[in-house]
């Protein structure tokens, strides 16, 4: 296996792995995560974390998102033709993007005790270059002058 096919791989696991955090942060309600934390289950203070912080998670998911996407489309690049590449990025968008939203919202509980974990140690990792990222676009469109 070529080392492209692999990165494709991953890249397409990832996006997969994005798409199911970011609904479960979207959709599960905080009443819910509450309850969730207080049934003690596992996950559950990480994934309570995670909805209370929506808006560093969401930034921190952008970020990992932005970045397998451009790292998928340069190994299809690379892989395959033009055609092969429009063929890729669809098959990314249902792998990818569809498919694990979808089973998300059937699983959102489950799915997100099981993601929360991995989920909160990405976001703070990425905190510090997440939080540089907005800073430098903040500076860049400026105070309000309304």
């Amino acid at each position: 296996m070529t080392p492209w096919l692999v990165t494709a791989a991953v890249t397409l696991l990832l996006t997969a792995w994005v798409a199911a955090a970011e609904t479960v942060v979207e959709r599960l309600p905080l009443v819910r995560a509450l309850r969730l934390r207080e049934d003690d289950l596992p996950g559950a203070a990480p994934l309570l974390w995670l909805i209370e912080h929506r808006t560093t998670t969401r930034n921190a998911l952008l970020l990992v998102t932005i970045a397998v996407r451009a790292t998928f489309v340069a190994a299809a690049l690379v892989l395959f033709d033009a055609w092969g590449v429009v063929a890729a990025v669809l098959l990314s968008m249902v792998l990818g993007e569809v498919a694990p939203r979808t089973w998300t919202l059937r699983h959102l509980e489950s799915a997100g005790l099981r993601l929360a974990p991995g989920v909160l140690l990405a976001v703070r990792l990425l905190d510090p270059p997440t939080r540089v990222l907005i800073d430098l676009g903040r500076f860049l469109v400026g105070t309000r002058a309304d």
